[in-house]
């Protein structure tokens, strides 16, 4: 399947019926997956049914739109990223939509089968699924599980593989990052009905999903002549850190991957003027007082030494371990 889902071999199969049929097929297999027959199948099942949906799309468009395979992937070349973000992929599109919104839902019978649909298009045509209402979907969840799993679809395969250009141009980067700042509100809300094991789990994924895609926006643009843009400013960056300075406090102890990550969030974030740092070096007010104050209780004080130097006793000279095997060695023994 991942040999046949190339433009080359996709331009050419998909002749073999029309568009309508293209889109029955592919209609048909997505009903199929979100049976139970299909859930009690297995995650493998899932995955190739996936693959092969999304080579019928691909076909779909193709017979629709036609297919350019660029110089650069050759006869035996991979999907060009520039037919997915230029027009078409209607019946995707609408499939994709449809996906998303179930996997939010309470199915349980179908969320292997959403899950393995997004996560085949997001591993062949990311920016498809930049069209998608990620944010809005994942605040209306109820199931805490499936929320932590489209944020962590959302951060390692929609925004990561990226291009430069799509990043500076689709709002999705600047939105995901304020879900994740309501999340890690939600997390340390008295009112919502969740174990401390779960809220702990969404503080995780939010936070990593958070620092990952602040660094992310400064990698892409890295030696590039313009400037990354800046996901958060103002206003809104004070509130992102401000959120994530309650849930460092709400913590019963400063260790923990949790602590580590809104150490590292709070790096990414310019205390003073709020806006996302291009470096990631900027250490916070909190922080450098207590590097401070620590430094301060290992180095002994001045009017240490000096009165140690006034009463001129030295400190004892340590001494010399004999090393095993030694005569002097046998003979303290």
């Amino acid at each position: 399947m991942k040999h046949v889902c190339r433009a080359a071999c996709v331009r050419d199969m998909c002749k073999w019926h029309t568009e309508q049929e293209w889109e029955e097929f592919a209609r048909s297999l997505f009903a199929l997956g979100e049976g139970a027959r299909a859930a009690a199948a297995g995650e493998r099942s899932a995955n190739v049914g996936a693959v092969l949906m999304y080579w019928m799309c691909f076909a779909h468009h193709g017979k629709k739109h036609g297919i350019v395979v660029s110089a650069a992937d050759g006869e035996d070349g991979g999907t060009d990223m520039k037919v997915a973000t230029e027009g078409g992929w209607e019946l995707a599109h609408n499939l994709l939509l449809q996906a998303l919104s179930d996997w939010s839902a309470k199915k349980k019978d179908s969320d292997r089968w959403c899950a393995a649909v997004l996560g085949a298009f997001a591993t062949r045509t990311p920016e498809l699924l930049l069209r998608l209402p990620w944010c809005e979907q994942i605040r209306s969840s109820r199931n805490t599980y499936v929320k932590r799993m489209q944020v962590q679809l959302l951060s390692d395969k929609v925004l990561r593989p990226l291009s430069p250009e799509a990043w500076s141009r689709s709002p999705l980067p600047a939105e995901f990052v304020e879900l994740c700042a309501d999340l890690l509100k939600e997390s340390i809300d008295p009112t919502k009905d969740t174990s401390q094991s779960q809220r702990q789990k969404v503080r995780f994924e939010a936070l990593k999903a958070l620092t990952s895609t602040l660094r992310l926006g400064a990698s892409k643009f890295k030696g590039r002549s313009e400037a990354a843009p800046q996901l958060v400013t103002g206003d809104a960056a004070n509130r992102v850190a401000e959120h994530v300075k309650k849930v460092r406090d709400a913590l019963p102890g400063k260790r923990g991957p949790v602590y580590q990550l809104c150490c590292q969030a709070l790096r990414e974030l310019k205390p003073a003027g709020g806006a996302a740092s291009s470096g990631g070096t900027a250490r916070s007010d909190v922080e450098k007082k207590a590097g401070q104050e620590a430094q301060s209780k290992k180095r002994p004080s001045q009017e240490a030494v000096a009165k140690v130097g006034d009463t001129g006793v030295k400190p004892p000279e340590k001494k010399h371990k004999s090393e095993k095997g030694a005569k002097q060695f046998f003979e303290t023994m």
